[in-house]
């Protein structure tokens, strides 16, 4: 039983989405003229029982994260975008009250806001509350992971906003985050006593091709005069480019054309040119330059620029290009490395990685790009240098991967493109039998498509005429290079050859669309044969809400539907006219369509979720937006409870489906000519061990009921050539390392 709530919503909330569904209410809490308020987002279950915001297990580590920082709480205010609990303590954009209840409750917002006192500061915890006081709404590319710990100024130009993460957020488990955010309540603390002055900074967009020449000339200058002193912040933007430089481009090719090249060397000023014409030459004279003085570059995720500009044909050899994304790995190992997160730590620039979805804004965010890379790379790497960690992370991991590892991947791992493929039809098979074993339970599939078809779906034209153009009633649709023997070229449409039709009608196979086979994505020779052994065309009594013409009777009918009646008379040379306005109405009548009925698929998890309902089963529920769900976790809570062998079934199937997707196909897709995989080797787990993605050749994931069988049956795909062993153990892997720094 929920206990009753402190406080009643006020009259005020009459008329909003969450007046009866929402669970208590909360005012703002705080003194009135308090320097610092922290705006929330939606009421918690504690907060809505006890009437205050911020309470809770959420409103502990708020708490616990302000003694870190030495703020006192009874100094601050607090408030929440809504003021009551959404149900099920859902409330994102997803939710189906979100903006209703956000545009309602604005008003109570908007009140705690205009008592901010001037110049003082507001911290918004999270996504909502973020674009809430910001105003952002619908504004593309805006996270809190690109806005944390940045300084900026309010609509009205009144106060300071720092956005941080939200409490609950680290309270779910995201406590790496605690000092980071302990961090942006400090500064949050000390603009309220300190005031805040952004350091100037000069963004250079697309300059004059001579402007360009002569800055270029002056930086390999100043790399002559003091090489060790002189660093340049290097980036590049290319068409795909991701959202997130964090990301390991696993492709190897880096064939997206290059768009811009954006240099820096100082905190001031960042520069920017497009990828055309002259400045292609002038950037090969900087590079080169650069090769020839062995100049220092600093890059974020330096090999999503590096390969590209060197399959542009640019000279690289030479260059020292320290990568700035895996030197903050290794100093802080366990939060997100993309340079929107880490920048605002090491500049008070602000936030500007939004601006890459803004069209009139991509030479501005393409010129910040370059200053805040330099910014950045340098407050990482001097930090190194102060936790004395520089010499470890230039051994460990730059010098071994611009001679060790950089040249392995380039060479590859020698696969076994034959025990790949045998490796593919194993798992096949063995799907194969799991989907036996499914089909045998007689779990129901479903009808498509969902309106199903007026006329039973045949062949166009049979063949009898040899496809000699005979009208259809609607377009005809081409399904393949592939026809039933003696049909010659065929057609599929929902109409019927009228010449043919005598001769016999053809059923045709179900269009892709129907069969669930997208383009670009790999196939499961298993899965589609199980389709197609269940698939069957069938006609139903259905239910349907049809448009009816009442003035000529028509049933059907389209959106354009005229009714037509014959006045056409010889002597008066009158043609077909319409008739009044059609009168349309829509009736729900039952009518027969005909539908192709679809086996099982265990891959859906609209028709898992159907199949467990259906038997009185419970299943799990998403931790977030509180809906069922058939993720892992469930299946196995259901194996275990219930005697029903489909979930195990599932779970089964889904461990062969992954491991022959990403280790079968994705490695078959990825071998070069010589039969050769190319790994990129990263420091990405927290521990700092070596990791490969792309594939991932030293964590093989496994079906834990059949560890060695799945596991066992990549491992024997990787091969040695020329004598060179193909196991290499840990110790040794390890007294390799050793010996690599000593030496």
């Amino acid at each position: 039983m929920a206990l009753s709530p402190k406080l009643q919503k006020p009259s005020a909330c009459a008329g909003c989405e969450l007046e009866r569904r929402g669970h208590g209410y909360a005012s703002v809490d705080g003194p009135l003229h308090a320097r610092l308020t922290f705006i929330a987002e939606a009421l918690g279950a504690e907060e809505a029982i006890l009437g205050r915001p911020l309470m809770g297990a959420a409103g502990g580590v708020h708490t616990r994260i302000l003694t870190r920082a030495g703020i006192s709480r009874d100094l601050t205010r607090a408030d929440n975008c809504c003021r009551c609990m959404p149900p099920q303590m859902w409330f994102d954009e997803k939710a189906p009250w979100f903006y209703p209840a956000l545009s309602h409750c604005r008003q109570y917002l908007q009140t705690t806001l205009d008592q901010v006192p001037s110049d003082a500061v507001v911290v918004t915890l999270g996504a909502t509350a973020l674009r809430s006081v910001l105003n952002l709404h619908g504004v593309e590319g805006v996270s809190v992971q690109n806005f944390h710990h940045t300084v900026n100024r309010s609509v009205d130009d009144r106060y300071w906003v720092v956005p941080s993460f939200h409490p609950s957020f680290l309270q779910r488990g995201a406590m790496n985050l605690l000092e980071i955010v302990t961090s942006a309540y400090r500064l949050a603390d000390r603009v309220t006593r300190e005031g805040f002055r952004r350091t100037p900074t000069t963004l250079v967009v697309d300059p004059h091709p001579d402007i360009y020449r002569s800055w270029v000339h002056e930086h390999l200058r100043r790399v002559q005069a003091d090489p060790d002193g002189t660093h340049l912040s290097l980036d590049t933007e290319f068409k795909d480019k991701g959202d997130d430089e964090a990301e390991i481009d696993v492709s190897g090719s880096a064939t997206s054309p290059l768009t811009r090249i954006n240099v820096g060397n100082d905190s001031t000023t960042g520069m920017t040119v497009r990828y055309e014409g002259p400045y292609i030459a002038i950037t090969e004279e900087l590079l080169a330059g650069l090769a020839a003085r062995q100049g220092i570059v600093l890059a974020w995720n330096k090999y999503a620029d590096w390969d590209h500009l060197q399959n542009a044909g640019h000279t690289l050899n030479g260059i020292q290009c320290y990568d700035g994304m895996w030197a903050w790995h290794y100093l802080q190992s366990d939060v997100p490395r993309g340079l929107g997160f880490v920048a605002p730590l090491a500049s008070d620039f602000g936030p500007w990685k939004h601006w890459s979805k803004v069209p009139d804004l991509e030479g501005k965010y393409a010129a910040a790009d370059a200053v805040q890379n330099w910014r950045t790379c340098m407050w990482v790497l001097k930090a190194l240098h102060q936790a004395r960690m520089w010499d470890t992370f230039n051994a460990d991991w730059h010098e071994r991967d611009v001679y060790v590892l950089r040249p392995a991947r380039a060479m590859g791992v020698p696969a076994d493109r034959a025990a790949l493929e045998a490796f593919h039809q194993d798992l096949q098979e063995k799907q194969a039998a799991i989907l036996v074993k499914v089909k045998a339970i007689g779990a129901e599939g479903v009808l498509k498509p969902k309106q199903g078809y007026a006329e039973r779906p045949s062949l166009g034209c049979c063949g009898h005429c040899n496809g000699s153009g005979h009208p259809l009633i609607e377009e005809a649709m081409d399904v393949g290079n592939d026809p039933p023997v003696g049909t010659g070229r065929f057609y599929y449409s929902m109409a019927i050859c009228r010449e043919c039709v005598g001769a016999g009608t053809i059923t045709p196979p179900p269009p892709k669309s129907i069969l669930g086979i997208q383009k670009g994505k790999s196939k499961s020779e298993a899965k589609q044969a199980y389709i197609a052994e269940g698939i069957a065309l069938v006609a139903r009594t259905v239910s349907l809400g049809v448009r009816v013409c009442q003035s000529c009777g028509a049933t059907e009918i389209g959106p354009k539907h005229n009714c037509l009646r014959k006045t056409r008379r010889k002597d008066a040379g009158q043609a077909d006219g319409p008739v009044a306005v059609p009168l349309v109405l829509s009736e729900t009548r039952q009518v027969q369509r005909w539908f192709w009925r679809l086996p099982f698929n265990p891959g859906s998890w609209q028709q898992v979720l159907a199949y467990i309902e259906s038997h009185g089963h419970q299943p799990g529920t998403h931790r977030k937006t509180r809906k069922p769900t058939t993720d892992k976790e469930s299946l196995k809570k259901l194996a275990a409870e219930t005697s029903d062998p489909l979930y195990q079934l599932l779970l089964d199937g889904r461990a062969v489906e992954k491991v022959d997707s990403t280790y079968a196909v994705g490695s078959l897709n990825r071998l070069d000519a010589d039969s050769r995989l190319h790994p990129e080797i990263t420091p990405k787990p927290s521990t700092l061990r070596d990791s490969s993605v792309g594939p991932n050749l030293q964590n093989v994931v496994a079906d834990k009921d059949n560890t060695k069988t799945l596991a066992a049956g990549f491992r024997r795909c990787i091969v040695a050539r020329d004598g060179i062993p193909a196991v290499i153990t840990e110790a040794e892997v390890v007294a390799w390392r050793t010996r690599w720094q000593i030496a």
